[in-house]
């Protein structure tokens, strides 16, 4: 699943491509969201962790599950 995360006075968004489903990942932004101190924490598919302090998140925007195609041809 590709997560992009718009952080505040940042012209360039982060993404991420993840394992975690659509609906864990809205558990984690909520939890974030809910403190004034919180973290959002995601890990990629290799394993990497990111980190992002609730107070920079802009927007969080969830992509579609499933594989991410390659090529050209049409599906």
């Amino acid at each position: 699943m590709e997560i992009t995360i718009g952080i505040k006075h940042l012209s360039r968004e982060l993404t991420i491509h993840s394992n975690m489903s659509a609906e864990e990942l809205q558990a984690a932004v909520s939890d974030a969201l809910s403190v004034s101190t919180g973290i959002l924490s995601v890990t990629d598919e290799h394993g990497r962790v990111t980190i992002v302090p609730a107070g920079a998140i802009g927007f969080v925007h969830i992509g579609p599950e499933g594989p991410r195609r390659v090529g050209f041809g049409a599906v």
